[in-house]
């Protein structure tokens, strides 16, 4: 039709005949619709205007009316929530009846559509029920095609089809006929229609039906706009504002970035476009959208409060004309703040709207000429100032990627920015929010160079306070609570802090001496607080920052509630860590308190603090911590007489009935210990005046106030715990300053005795564990001991009297004094009544069991307590006996006790609860022997490894099980019985899997051994060859490669000093074993074999990689062998030459591996001489294996000739050199000649002249130029060559941590001498190694490793290289610009290349290799081709392809069309009109460079080997072909596909407007 029309063959009577046929027969879908439409639009282009004739105008307007605006309005009425309502309101506009009765001639149209609305909701109650996707499909493309209603309303309303003005065309829109009027109303209608289906509800957001609807109806408003020409008319703009006004609605209480995109994209950018009066309040309620979804705090942080609120801000940006977007941001700086807060967001997406919005304002900035706090004018420096920009948007595009190398040459540009921040160029705030970045980023590396580079830094006062303090703060601060980033550097040595956890105390220390005393206060206040906000710290971290803390200056901020806030929060992160780091950080916080409290805490709310903390870990008496304190204490702005005063007022309000004051009694018995330990004190009697009158004869006032007097007992209880429990070598505390308390204390004790045997219920348990915790204490000083043991055969008596009577709470109270008495009274009590401890404990033998039920009472807390410390009492009061006997306890009625103990132990081992856990498995470890005797030791045994597993939750606890278990295993009594030998294995290898997962378990196994094997001895050595094959070697290799996180805590535990390793202690029981005993040298025999054993496990075909598992398994293994040869007899060491020979005949080791055996084969020979024929036999029988084994063998000859002065020796050993001096590989013939070297320079220093006359010719043989001569030299420099001696240097020092140093071993195999004589002392392990400890040089110390062993250890790229040039120019991804907002349905006029595929088909069915298809798929995505066809879509699993393609098969259109089924397929795109092109060289093909593509064209690629088929080639309307120079025919297709979609792209996608290149696209998007 539209040819016909050109033509000028189609007259109006005749097109309007064909466009009423179409329209008749046809329902609007979406092609039926582009038909229409072009065929209108022809009709306007080549003849009058219809709005002259008017059979047109009346044929559109009934088209118009009847045939696509009724499905139109159905379609956007069915979404809507009020579908009733508007359709009732709108009953007054029927759409159906021409109001004008104008007699034209017409044609009247045969519409299936309804004229009644109701009938018109009925038929669309009617519809096909269809799949859900194919309606939103039908749908979806018929509203899209709204813009045909636009069409022939402008035509009906006689508006020119150029976009133009409604004032360009006068009123004749505001005044038209009839048709132009209800058009109009038709399209209000529309709108009104739309703005209605926007209306939604909270409860819609999760709803995808809803979703989908709002993208239609987006679009639908969008087509109808087009071009803006009626929004200004006939009430059109109040109508369009209502659509906005829902829309913006829509944004409020839809939260969804992908819809908002949507609305703002198809609904808010064309209307302010079209409509200029409203431009202004559109922008002014988007910018309070704006402010609504974000709030600011003072410290400058950011809440967002939707995801939405950064596209508000990025299509805000995009809506203001230039220069206009500076009037809203000088007047709200709150826009900086958010630009500023989306850079560093946490979504990529939201941090590229950013970066869009930044870069539109820098550049309006520099055209402008604008001026803000944020962006200062600064004249003459214009170019520095757009250089700095262009650095800063490089630095945060850069860091977008993760590739180390494309990231670290662009952070040189940081260092500028930062410096132009001090110089007041740029506001510091830019510079932070690229720290910001790198510390978010996703590469460890990455963040530990933003993390150093920040800790770095050292700032003024004036640029801290410009956003550097909130930074530090609110991002900085919980950056370092990142693991990773304490991780050892490989420069670092062990035992060395953290590089970051060693910068951070420098930095803050800057920080503060920077600031002034205000701003010093508040970053102190706000850094403690973030700090100990609740959230969770890791142990590392919290144990550096901590730290920190502690080494600032003192800077008095911390108020007291904080501080107690504080120590809980610290207490419960660090509850669960080693005690080691717990301690330390507890430590290090309780300096930093003392440091920085403020001048307003009281000295006994320093106490209450200080009580916070674990005072065993902590503050003990004796530590640097308790000194610490006391300095701090004499240091108090309090006077002694002012503290004093504070304690007694304490002391007094407490005893005061009715008083309000409630102090607790910690806190005055910590105040009281300092002040008797405070130097030059006076008495402190003043303070214990009220305290001595409340004690004075309470025991003749049974109705004094209780709660009074247990707050006494508890101050009394610890007073003397603080000053009696200290670190061994305290000197004592000045007690005499106490002993006023001693009548007042008797007294007490004399209440106590004589309500003891009265205690009857439940609830007098909390008071008599009150008492008798103050009996116990009373034992550390002099005057309270003389007191308390005066009445001890009082409370034994009341303890009698309980346990004899026959209720069980009596009992069960009895049996609590009974522990007290045992543990503090009876070893050192008269033994009239040491007798009686047993017999005691058999009176209530029940009490061992747990039971649920307490008979006569009823269940509460207080029942419940008893009947869980009954049995915890009753299991330590055996454990104490146990470990009595032979002490103080003769046994009397010990077996009557053992008797029922071991009734009921493995009942009570598998159900007993927390408390009570720990004492059983300690009777279980007490009663070793009896269990073995009673054949109940594997019973028991495999019930306590049973319910080990119920408590690994608790660290403390679970390794102290472990301790009693692995006792209870390795007893010497069980070591020595034959029927607990397979239990010992089986449980020994549990324990050691166990290990692997939780630190500690070998740890306690390898000491609780190794105490056994030297106490009691082997025993049978059959039985402890076994052992050691599969247990004590296994310990020796013990020790898993650690993850980051572990290693991590590891290196942090060396530095704090607390980590042992189970092999050291296994080691260190080796040098237990004495060369003069013979058991002890079956003992090494026995090992010897184990580690033989071991190692063939560990030994596989394949070179182990460079410190894998196995590499440290057999390095582990000989260094232990080293340990043991000189206890080898000689034919042990002939056995142990033939393994180590093997080893270097057979296996392809690792340097440290191969130096070990090298070491043995020479070492063995040079202990027992008669070995060497031996070592040579090994040597020829080892060439026939492998002939690599020649150098290695060599080497150890060399150094046993190099220690002898036999010059039989001698000559043997030259005669076997000389004979590989000529071999045919050239590393045999190098090693060759270094040994030659060697021994003929020992001859010469020992002047054999018989052996240098018998080989004279030798220096004839030596090679001193060319290359092997250079090779010769360089291998003689090798320390192992140099300066090792086999015999001098056969110390513990070389075996465990030089050569391990040398040969590049990871260092945490490295175990210095110090540390393996540390893991036990010398009574429990003691040293008889006829080893020396340490080398008597510093040569091997000061050697560094050979060229060859870096390589073979991968150590060449350690460390990547710094940059240490300028760099000008960097790496740097293109960014699409269309993803600076989510996938969302294309705009339907969207021209530019970036926003739309164009025409071109890539087809590779012929193309056979997946590489070549992967990376085409990537290249045609990354161009936007329409459609790639392949063979077969199954290639999209192949490995090969995804690794090449990444993810671009997940955005590209991929068809499958088989090559047999080519040639129709192809047939077909062309009668769709595709132009076919072969990329192939023919006798017709023409240039690739003078070609020009049509836009649409399908490129046929052909096959890697065959090319296009003849048969394809045939149907194919042109070849074209690359031009090549080279002498190569063709190129690979891959790159021959990609030139071709290149050139495609550059003439189609990418010409400007009216540029050449073939017709197709528009302006690109700028």
């Amino acid at each position: 039709m539209e040819e016909l029309l050109r033509l000028g063959v189609l007259g109006d009577e005749d097109f309007a005949r064909l466009l009423k046929c179409i329209v008749d027969t046809k329902t609007p879908t979406c092609d039926v619709c582009e038909v229409v439409r072009s065929a209108v639009q022809a009709r306007e282009g080549t003849s009058s205007p219809a709005a002259n004739n008017p059979l047109l105008t009346r044929l559109y307007w009934d088209i118009l009316s009847q045939w696509l605006v009724p499905p139109l309005l159905e379609i956007i009425l069915r979404y809507s929530t009020e579908l009733s309502r508007v359709s009732s309101s709108s009953a007054d506009i029927d759409i159906t009846q021409r109001t004008n009765g104008a007699g034209s001639e017409h044609f009247p149209l045969d519409c299936s559509v309804s004229k009644d609305d109701g009938k018109t909701q009925q038929c669309c109650s009617e519809l096909p029920q269809e799949s859900a996707s194919h309606i939103k499909y039908e749908e979806a493309n018929l509203i899209t095609k709204c813009d045909l209603v636009a069409v022939i309303s402008k035509v009906v309303c006689g508006v020119p089809a150029a976009p133009c003005h409604v004032s360009e065309f006068g009123d004749s829109l505001r005044q038209g006929n009839s048709e132009v009027q209800e058009t109009f109303k038709l399209l209000r209608r529309i709108y009104e229609a739309i703005a209605t289906a926007f209306r939604m509800e909270l409860q819609d957001v999760l709803c995808e039906e809803k979703r989908h609807r709002v993208k239609l109806l987006s679009l639908a408003f969008s087509s109808l706009l087009w071009d803006g020409c009626f929004v200004e008319v006939n009430g059109f703009q109040c109508a369009a504002r209502q659509v906005v006004k829902a829309v913006l609605s829509t944004v409020e209480v839809w939260h969804d970035p992908d819809i908002t995109a949507s609305l703002f994209t198809l609904v808010i950018m064309p209307f302010v476009e079209a409509n200029t009066d409203d431009r202004s309040e559109v922008i002014q309620k988007v910018w309070g959208l704006l402010n609504s979804l974000y709030s600011v705090g003072e410290d400058g942080a950011v809440l967002e409060r939707s995801s939405v609120g950064l596209v508000v801000l990025c299509f805000l940006s995009d809506l203001m004309s230039d220069g206009e977007i500076f009037k809203w941001i000088n007047m709200d700086e709150k826009f900086w703040v958010i630009v500023q807060y989306s850079l560093a967001h946490s979504d990529p997406f939201s941090r590229k709207r950013g970066r869009h919005v930044l870069r539109k304002c820098v550049d309006q900035y520099s055209s402008w000429k604008c001026s803000s706090q944020y962006l200062p004018q600064l004249e003459g420096q214009e170019e520095l100032v757009m250089q700095l920009w262009n650095d800063f948007f490089l630095l945060l595009e850069t860091l977008e990627e993760k590739q180390i190398h494309v990231v670290k040459p662009v952070l040189e540009k940081l260092d500028a920015l930062i410096s132009s921040c001090k110089k007041e160029v740029m506001h510091p705030s830019w510079a932070v929010v690229v720290l910001r970045r790198l510390l978010g980023q996703e590469g460890r590396t990455i963040r530990v160079w933003g993390a150093g580079k920040v800790l770095g830094l050292r700032l003024s006062q004036q640029v801290l306070e410009q956003g550097v303090l909130s930074f530090i703060t609110h991002h900085l601060l919980p950056a370092l609570a990142d693991y990773s980033l304490y991780s050892r550097e490989p420069d670092q040595q062990r035992g060395e802090p953290s590089r970051i956890g060693s910068q951070i105390p420098p930095f803050l220390s800057s920080v503060v001496g920077a600031l002034d005393d205000v701003y010093r206060h508040r970053f102190m206040v706000v850094l403690f607080e973030k700090l100990f906000d609740g959230q969770p710290w890791g142990g590392i971290p919290l144990f550096y920052i901590v730290r920190s803390l502690a080494l600032l200056p003192p800077v008095p901020a911390w108020k007291f509630l904080q501080s107690k806030k504080a120590a809980i929060n610290l207490e419960a992160c660090l509850s669960t860590q080693e005690i080691g780091l717990r301690s330390a950080s507890q430590c290090d916080f309780l300096r930093a308190l003392l440091k920085h409290s403020c001048p307003s805490t009281t000295f006994l709310e320093m106490c209450h603090l200080i009580g916070q903390l674990r005072r065993q870990e902590s503050w003990q008496r004796g530590t640097t911590t308790w000194q610490a304190i006391l300095e701090s204490v004499k240091d108090c702005p309090e006077s002694r007489q002012d503290r004093l005063r504070a304690l007694q007022q304490a002391i007094a309000g407490q005893l005061t009935p009715d008083s309000c004051c409630d102090v607790p009694p910690h806190d005055v018995a910590l105040g009281l210990c300092l002040a008797v330990e405070e130097e030059g004190g006076d008495s402190i009697g003043e303070a214990l005046v009220p305290l001595i009158l409340f004690l004075e004869d309470c025991h003749l006032r049974p109705y004094q106030d209780p709660h009074s007097r247990v707050w006494v007992v508890q101050l009394l209880t610890h007073m003397l715990q603080i000053l009696c429990d200290s670190v061994p070598g305290t000197p004592a505390c000045r007690e005499l300053l106490l002993s006023g308390l001693s009548d007042g204390l008797d007294c007490l004790l004399q209440l106590f005795v004589s309500r003891l045997s009265s205690y009857s219920q439940p609830d007098h348990l909390e008071d008599l564990q009150l008492y008798l915790e103050l009996l116990r204490h009373c034992n550390g000083l002099r005057w309270s001991q003389t007191v308390a043991w005066r009445h001890y055969p009082e409370v034994m008596e009341g303890c009698r009297s309980l346990l004899e009577q026959q209720q069980s709470v009596p009992a069960s109270l009895g049996v609590v004094v009974l522990e007290h008495l045992l543990e503090y009274y009876f070893p050192a009590a008269p033994p009239h009544h040491q007798d009686e401890a047993a017999l005691l404990l058999t009176l209530h033998p029940k009490a061992l069991t747990q039971t649920r039920l307490l008979p006569g009472h009823e269940l509460s807390t207080t029942t419940s307590r008893l009947l869980q410390v009954t049995p915890c009492s009753s299991w330590h009061c055996v454990e104490l006996l146990l470990m009595a006997k032979e002490k103080w306890w003769l046994g009397k009625d010990g077996e009557r006790m053992e008797a029922a103990v071991l009734e009921v132990l493995p009942e009570c081992v598998a159900s007993a609860g927390r408390p009570t856990i720990a004492h059983i498995f300690q009777v279980a470890a007490a009663l070793a022997p009896t269990l073995v005797r009673t054949v109940m030791w594997v019973e028991v045994l495999e019930a306590m490894w049973a319910a080990t597993f119920e408590f690994r939750k608790g660290c403390d606890l679970y390794r102290g099980l472990i301790g009693c278990l692995t006792d209870l295993l390795f007893h010497r009594d069980a070591l020595a019985c034959p029927d607990c030998h397979a239990s010992i294995i089986k449980v020994s290898q549990e324990l050691l899997k166990a290990g692997e997962g939780v630190q500690g378990i070998a740890s306690h196994m390898a000491l609780s051994l190794s105490s056994s094997l030297v106490k009691a001895g082997i025993g049978e050595p059959g039985w402890f060859k076994l052992l050691a094959k599969e247990v004590l070697v296994p310990l020796v290799m013990f020790g898993a490669v650690f993850r980051k996180q572990q290693r991590v805590v590891r290196d942090t535990l060396l530095f704090v000093g607390s980590y042992c390793w189970a092999r050291a202690i296994v080691l260190r029981f080796l040098l237990t074993l004495r060369l003069e005993r013979a058991e002890d040298k079956v003992a090494a025999a026995a090992v010897v074999e184990g580690i033989k054993y071991q190692y063939a496990r560990a030994s596989g075909h394949q070179r182990d990689f460079p410190n894998s598992q196995n590499h440290r398994y057999k390095t582990r293994l000989l260094q232990a062998f080293l340990l043991l040869v000189p206890l080898l007899n000689q034919n042990e060491c002939d056995a142990c030459l033939a393994w180590v020979c093997e080893g270097l005949t057979c296996d392809h080791q690792q340097p440290s591996i191969r130096y070990l055996q090298e070491w043995g084969a020479a070492l063995l020979p040079i202990l027992h001489p008669t070995l060497y024929p031996v070592l040579l036999h090994h040597h020829f029988k080892g060439v026939e294996v492998r002939a690599g084994c020649v150098g290695s063998f060599l080497a150890a000859l060399t150094h046993v000739a190099c220690t002898s002065s036999d010059p039989g020796v001698m000559s043997t050993a030259l005669t076997h050199t000389l004979a590989w001096c000529t071999a045919q590989h050239f590393n045999t013939r190098l090693y060759a000649q270094v040994s030659l070297r060697k021994i003929w320079q020992h001859c010469k220093e020992l002047q054999m002249e018989g052996v240098l006359q018998e080989f004279r010719a030798v220096p004839l043989c030596l090679v001193e130029r060319g290359n092997a001569g250079r090779n010769t030299i360089n291998m003689l420099n090798d320390f192992y060559f140099k300066v090792f001696h086999p015999v001098q240097h056969y110390t513990l020092q070389t075996i465990f941590h030089t050569l391990p140093q040398l040969s590049l071993l990871a260092d945490d195999e490295w175990m210095s001498v110090e540390f393996l004589m540390g893991v036990a002392g010398e009574e429990q392990l003691p040293l008889h190694t006829s080893l020396p400890l340490h080398n008597t040089d510093l040569a091997l110390t000061c050697a560094t490793p050979a060229p060859w062993v870096v390589k073979a250890a991968g150590e060449e790229q350690m460390a990547e290289e710094e940059v240490t040039c300028q760099v000008r120019d960097v790496q740097k991804k293109i960014v699409p610009q269309k993803t600076l907002v989510p996938e969302m349905m294309p705009h339907p006029h969207q021209t530019g290349w970036e926003g739309r595929r164009g025409g071109l088909i890539v087809v590779a069915s012929l193309v056979d290799k997946a590489a070549n298809l992967g990376g085409l798929c990537r290249t045609c995505e990354a161009f936007g081709v329409r459609e790639l066809v392949v063979a077969s879509r199954a290639i999209l699993q192949d490995h090969t392809f995804t690794s090449l393609s990444l993810t671009a098969h997940r955005w590209l259109p991929i068809t499958e069309v088989r090559r047999e089924d080519l040639l129709p397929y192809l047939k077909t795109k062309q009668g769709e009109g595709y132009t076919l092109v072969g990329a192939e060289q023919t006798a017709q093909s023409v240039s690739l460079e003078d070609f020009k593509f049509p836009e649409l064209t399908v490129v046929v690629l052909g096959n890697e080997r065959a090319g296009v088929p003849c048969e394809v080639l045939q149907v194919l309307q042109t070849s074209v072909q690359i031009p090549q120079n080279g002498i190569v025919r063709s190129l690979n297709v891959h790159v021959s596909g990609a030139l071709f979609v290149w050139e495609y792209t550059r003439q189609l996608l990418t010409c400007p407007p009216g540029g050449g290149g073939g017709g197709g696209g528009g302006a690109r998007r700028k």
